[in-house]
């Protein structure tokens, strides 16, 4: 069990001014002053603008870092569903770390349904095709995890995370724009569930909302590149449902501030919400790590 919160680190290391390999590259690192990037056109065209307004992939990979990218790939859904994150989507992660020099890159998550069936609708394959430094995998054994105490957390206590997580100098969260049954959205915050092993007591024996706001109180992000391509409105998280297509990439160091855009861009099962309005990402927000309010943001918009 950690000894100490990865938060706490973070704010140690940032006083310091010592990434110690753990990353916090948005306070080391990037040069940019701008909250978010919000770019539409083309994926892979928008990912790569939208981090360039952010500094530039060097601004959060450096050369010779193993870099862990967390998709969602948890259903055996075509992209074009709004389920997933779109396979172009993380190809232009995987390209941009490539290009920054990442040693390795691994792609992993925990899908809900047939691991194969996920992975392949995906196109994961495909993916890590593009160089020998590329490899994935779905992370179903409870081997692969080890146990964190949460020591902030208010519900959630001590969780098993995956121990890939400790051994990668960087992570970038690619998470979908969706709508969930259970928690209204699925965005970054949500979708870490998917880097722990038992995600099951968040919804039976635990605050769902509360539990995920503790969770990210022990989770350090690189980089979220958020898949707003198209927007699942009803029908999450597995889909089908309604969709809206956006063409949109939102990227940041602030899982808080980039759900908050997401959620402001359309009505989510017939309902316009902020930030403020989905409990997990407002007590992610009571945490006092991130912006919610996207008045008070210094957002960079462009086309691609």
């Amino acid at each position: 069990m950690t000894d100490m919160n990865r938060r706490d680190f973070l704010k140690i290391g940032a006083t310091a001014g010592v990434a110690m390999g753990l990353g916090i590259p948005s306070l080391l690192k990037a040069a940019s002053t701008y909250d978010l990037a919000v770019v539409t056109g083309k994926a892979e065209d928008a990912v790569n603008k939208a981090v360039k307004l952010l500094g530039g992939w060097s601004a959060f990979i450096s050369s010779g870092e193993k870099v862990l990218i967390k998709p969602n790939i948890s259903f055996p859904q075509d992209p074009s569903v709004g389920a997933t994150t779109s396979p172009e989507v993380i190809a232009a992660v995987v390209k941009g770390c490539l290009s920054a020099g990442a040693s390795k890159i691994i792609i992993a998550d925990y899908p809900l349904r047939s691991p194969e069936a996920c992975f392949q609708k995906s196109k994961i394959e495909q993916i890590t095709a593009l160089s020998n430094k590329v490899m994935a995998f779905p992370s179903t054994r409870q081997s692969m995890y080890e146990e964190y105490e949460v020591k902030n957390g208010k519900s959630l206590k001590s969780v098993e995370m995956l121990k890939m997580y400790n051994k990668c100098e960087r992570m970038i969260l690619v998470p979908t724009a969706k709508s969930h049954s259970a928690s209204g959205v699925s965005f970054t915050l949500k979708g870490n569930m998917g880097l722990i092993w038992n995600r099951h007591t968040f919804h039976r024996d635990l605050d769902l909302s509360q539990a995920i706001a503790d969770l990210y109180s022990i989770i350090n992000v690189t980089l979220v590149i958020m898949d707003a391509t198209r927007a699942l409105m009803t029908g999450g998280p597995g889909g089908p449902g309604q969709l809206k297509k956006l063409d949109t990439i939102i990227a940041g160091t602030d899982p808080i501030a980039v759900d908050s855009y997401t959620t402001s861009l359309v009505p989510w099962y017939g309902k316009s919400l902020t930030g403020a309005n989905v409990p997990h990402i407002y007590k992610a927000y009571q945490f006092g790590y991130g912006k919610i309010d996207t008045r008070k943001m210094n957002i960079a918009k462009s086309t691609a």
